[in-house]
């Protein structure tokens, strides 16, 4: 019990404030290059907060679900996160942001309901990063982990579908690092760390909370072959060289070693 409690505490502190702690916007632009030019959700046009009396309020309250429990504080308007306009599959007001009534992202979308005083309401496990509004919207989310959860991911739905890639609030992205981005294929095995540095001992505590061995910062081992793509460049203060790459999904049956099964990490050239 001890240990996995220690293991609670490491994870803990993997989700404080780190200056190394990447941009979830940054990363998301890196991963989806096509969505680079469409508006930040900060972006769009916010509705003032006397346009909304005390009764719309309450017709944003009912028509909520898991923003709405017993045990959660009654929906409120945040004048630091103000409600946004915009066309999603029609006119819409959203709110995205932290979630009340658990950890983690949550971005909800109301549209008019069947009565001109009622509202439907879509409650989506995410933060909206990008939006293109329109009929058929396009965007960019990120969903963090809820409790505890070391993985999070980031989405894209645009051109190409719905696009998803999975990664751990673990991972360091330092200031230093510069775009550099290569189709690449590995001919021997590769390691993906969460961090530009090597770090190989043995974790104890994580094993235990993860139920498998856990070395540093290594978050997967792939076989020989695998490909991906190669997104950031850096060089460290002793000149190693390093890239952050996303690995192609596909390659999930070359990895052989799984504690943290993320697409995106660093490998050292």
């Amino acid at each position: 019990m001890r240990s996995i409690l220690c293991a609670v505490l490491v994870l803990l502190s993997l989700v404080s404030p780190r200056a190394d702690e990447p941009d979830p916007l940054r990363v998301a632009d890196l991963l989806f290059p096509e969505s680079r030019g469409w508006p930040r959700f900060e972006e769009l046009p916010a509705v003032p907060m006397g346009e909304i009396d005390a009764a719309g309020i309450g017709r944003l309250r009912r028509a909520l679900r898991t923003e709405a429990g017993p045990d959660c504080p009654a929906f409120a308007l945040d004048p630091a996160r103000p409600l946004r306009r915009a066309a999603m599959r029609g006119e819409a007001l959203i709110y995205s942001g932290p979630a009340h009534c658990r950890e983690g992202a949550i971005t909800i979308v109301w549209r008019p309901g069947n009565r001109p005083d009622a509202f439907t309401a879509e409650e989506l496990p995410y933060r909206l990063l990008r939006l293109r509004a329109g009929a058929e919207p396009n965007f960019t989310s990120h969903e963090p982990g809820c409790c505890g959860d070391p993985l999070e991911s980031y989405n894209l739905v645009g051109t190409r579908g719905l696009l998803s890639v999975r990664s751990t609030i673990m991972l360091q992205v330092p200031a230093g690092a510069v775009e550099a981005r290569a189709e690449r294929r590995f001919e021997g095995e590769l390691v993906l760390r969460t961090a530009p540095e090597i770090a190989d001992a043995y974790n104890p505590d994580l094993s235990e909370l993860l139920d498998q061995a856990v070395f540093g910062n290594i978050a997967r081992r792939y076989l020989a072959g695998t490909a991906g793509e190669q997104l950031l460049g850096l060089t460290d203060a002793a000149g190693r060289r390093w890239s952050l790459v996303r690995i192609a999904r596909e390659h999930n049956v070359r990895a052989y070693h799984n504690p943290l099964p993320v697409h995106l990490g660093w490998i050292a050239e």
